[in-house]
């Protein structure tokens, strides 16, 4: 078994400049190659990616689903908001996804993790007991006011994905639980 990576709002083929001009690309088509050559740049195919929703935009669903088999890894896919039901129709008659579910929970040495799109409080501020590794704000920033939460999307991570143990050691690092 490989490593874990984790991911979220690839936004392939998402033809809007607030998009790719803001993550530093010149078209649509830049950002899609490159996302697909970072990604590739250190996921192998035997390991496991978790990509936590909005991993296709814009009309021709084709092409992006083009862009998801290009990727390395075995993919599994949380929900977003932009995946919509007959995205996930097509991807599970492309057999894109190993598993699609709305969440996940995975535990990383004596860290549970739960994994969503969107953001979601985990604890009362007693200490985190399961953290929240999540996308959807499309944040730049990793952490937020809610010390349970770490944005793994790509808009945080220069367009890569994150090794999950890695991702670990930095929550723990930023918050000292």
């Amino acid at each position: 078994m490989g490593d874990i990576w984790i991911t979220s709002d690839l936004h392939f083929n998402h033809n809007i400049d607030f998009i790719w001009k803001e993550r530093g690309f010149s078209s649509v088509e830049e950002m899609n190659q490159e996302i697909v050559q970072r990604f590739n740049s250190m996921v192998k195919p035997t390991d496991t990616v978790f990509i936590l929703g909005d991993c296709v935009m814009g009309k021709n669903l084709e092409d992006g689903i083009a862009l998801l088999k290009q990727l390395n890894g075995i993919l599994n896919l949380i929900i977003g908001n932009h995946d919509t039901d007959n995205k996930l129709l097509q991807f599970k008659n492309e057999n894109i996804f190993r598993d699609i579910k709305f969440g996940d929970r995975i535990k990383i040495g004596k860290t549970k993790i739960l994994m969503s799109h969107y953001p979601t409080i985990t604890d009362n501020n007693s200490g985190p007991k399961v953290v929240n590794f999540h996308g959807h704000t499309h944040a730049k920033n990793k952490f937020s006011e809610f010390r349970c939460c770490y944005h793994v999307g790509v808009d945080s991570n220069f367009c890569y994905p994150i090794n999950i143990e890695d991702g670990v050691k930095e929550f723990k690092n930023h918050n000292i639980f």
